[in-house]
């Protein structure tokens, strides 16, 4: 299943121009979940081992020191996952996405489709 990133209507990548902000560590770290992501799906064990946020969004996640983690959350849609949006959370006490920023995922998520 290819992983694809989300692409407006002005052809602007924002998860990619988020990946490009991030540190060498931090890209290096983000990088492998979302080829562990890929390798999973690619052995047809479906997104079981990712955390279902609800409304056909997940998310995968990198643990960084101090309590924090990298996170992206996608969907799946039409054979293929779209990373949707990035983000860097506080895991202290329990890893949460906040609202706003699965808010910006489903608007990204619905725009997909309207351009389907």
């Amino acid at each position: 299943m290819p992983i694809n990133f989300y692409r407006d209507s002005d052809d602007h990548e924002p998860v990619k121009d988020w990946l490009r902000s991030l540190s060498i560590n931090q890209k290096y770290l983000i990088n492998l979940e979302i080829k562990t992501l890929d390798r999973t799906l690619d052995a047809g064990m479906g997104l079981n081992f990712y955390r279902d946020l609800g409304q056909e969004l997940f998310e995968v996640c990198a643990a960084l020191p101090n309590n924090r983690s990298l996170c992206i959350i996608f969907t799946n849609l039409n054979q293929s996952v779209v990373l949707l949006h990035g983000l860097l959370i506080d895991t202290n006490p329990t890893p949460k996405i906040p609202q706003k920023d699965i808010d910006i995922a489903l608007r990204r998520k619905e725009a997909l489709k309207s351009y389907q």
